[in-house]
């Protein structure tokens, strides 16, 4: 059987699609990236952490929203001592960015929680493009506080 040029264009349509479309960080490269944003926080280097974000996230989210985030989790739970994977997933989309989500038990000096990662490919790095810790014991040490006077 031969086929015409014409047969070979919905394949060739379907391969340009495939690689115009973002690539999901592996996840030894996404791990990577954890371990980094952990050295950071446990040094307090919260501008470094933010300047590596990825770009959507600097351009919707402000420096010093970010600073203050980390730097509450840093002073109400201390170093990061321990932290185990507990699950991945790769998500890849034509519509937005493709990402590689970590979930992780992480142990700090004062507490312990669930902390989420989106890590994306951005300029050949995995970038952090969302951050979420979900801590019983931090919120239990925010509520505790004192409230300042009115």
């Amino acid at each position: 059987m031969k086929l015409s040029r014409n047969s070979y264009k919905p394949a060739l349509v379907l391969l340009l699609l495939i690689s115009s479309c973002s690539r999901i960080p592996n996840t030894v490269e996404a791990e990577a990236a954890i371990i980094e944003f952990h050295t950071r926080l446990n040094s307090e280097e919260f501008i470094a952490i933010y300047e590596s974000s990825a770009k959507a996230t600097r351009t919707n989210t402000k420096r010093t929203d970010v600073e203050n985030l980390l730097k509450s989790i840093r002073t109400n739970l201390g170093k990061v001592i321990n932290s185990r994977k507990e699950k991945t997933i790769l998500s890849h989309s034509m519509d937005s960015p493709s990402k590689t989500t970590l979930i992780y038990k992480t142990e700090f000096e004062h507490g312990s929680g669930y902390e989420k990662f989106e890590v994306i490919n951005e300029d050949g790095r995995p970038a952090i493009f969302f951050y979420f810790l979900e801590s019983a014991d931090l919120m239990r040490k925010l509520t505790s506080q004192e409230q300042p006077k009115r």
